[in-house]
């Protein structure tokens, strides 16, 4: 998991993660960051679709980047919910 930060945002980036790991990456990055912040993707379909199962889940309000052709999500609130992933945070 590659987090780097801009004057902007905290940014996690998912290019050159294996599909199975970023449902845990993104979870604990939505656990340890607080909105607005960067999920980068990729033009994966299978990337986004694990993404956006995670930000759904928590009741997340984002959109894709302007200018960058759906490869980069702006989460703009988060409702985490810890007990949601207790599992996945262990």
């Amino acid at each position: 998991m590659k987090k780097t930060t801009n004057n902007l945002f905290q940014t996690l980036d998912l290019h050159g993660r294996r599909h199975e790991e970023v449902y845990s990456d993104v979870i604990y990055f939505i656990a340890t960051e607080n909105p607005p912040f960067r999920i980068i993707t990729g033009h994966s379909r299978k990337m986004k679709s694990i993404v956006f199962s995670v930000l759904n889940r928590c009741e997340c309000l984002f959109h894709y980047e302007l200018n960058k052709q759906e490869g980069s999500i702006i989460v703009d609130k988060c409702i985490f919910d810890d007990k949601l992933f207790r599992k996945e945070l262990k």
